[in-house]
């Protein structure tokens, strides 16, 4: 744009990117804050990320999550680069594991839960189309990327490439089992899963409206 002698569109470029960046990240930090809340309500998280304001503004957590932006900085010196790539590489791979865990929460609930009740899923508010074959696909393509996110530590094999891209993979199923074994928790089920939930309350509400909600 400089070449084409726009000048004030560069400009411009930079405040809307900047703006954008602003808005992700205040997006991002706030589901953070209050996933970790989440986490600490239902005993998954030590305790004290309990405590909130008078305001209900969870304080710790926020505190908590507020130290991770500040790995950011690493990029400025050049050779903690390597550390911010590790960061980045262990942040990729659990959220792939993320969305491969909840593709088989869906297929399990999908074709176990619904079918064990005798439930139609186009009875819900929203589903899906093309299920369960969207979701069969979407978890093998993210299981190949899962697998395949570290190739370039094996030519030639290279040990910190791998276990920056790995680890995640190694460590969920320990976690898992771990929790488990410590929490002594059990499997849920097909026919035992709550499907329901507070929906009759929620028709009540809704149907208590003299007119449609719009939107």
């Amino acid at each position: 744009m400089t070449n084409l002698g726009i000048t004030g569109l560069p400009h411009l470029v930079n405040a809307l990117i900047c703006a954008s960046v602003f808005s992700a990240g205040n997006t991002y930090f706030y589901a953070a804050t209050r996933g970790l809340y989440g986490l600490a309500i239902e005993g998954r998280a030590p305790a004290f990320l309990k405590q909130c304001t008078k305001r209900g503004v969870p304080i710790w957590c926020i505190l908590v999550t507020a130290l991770f932006p500040c790995l950011s900085f690493l990029a400025m010196s050049k050779g903690s680069d390597v550390d911010l790539n590790w960061f980045i590489d262990l942040v990729t791979a659990g959220s792939v594991i993320n969305f491969v865990v909840m593709l088989i929460t869906y297929l399990c609930f999908y074709r176990r839960a619904c079918k064990a009740q005798n439930i139609d899923r186009h009875t819900f508010p929203y589903y899906g189309w093309g299920q369960p074959y969207v979701a069969w696909i979407a978890l093998v393509i993210e299981s190949l990327i899962q697998f395949f996110f570290g190739y370039s530590s094996f030519m030639p094999p290279d040990v910190a490439t791998f276990f920056s891209c790995y680890t995640m993979l190694i460590l969920a199923p320990i976690l898992f089992v771990f929790w488990k074994v410590f929490k002594k928790t059990k499997f849920v089920k097909p026919h035992e899963i709550d499907l329901v939930w507070d929906r009759p309350y929620v028709d009540a509400s809704e149907a208590s409206f003299t007119a449609p909600p719009v939107g």
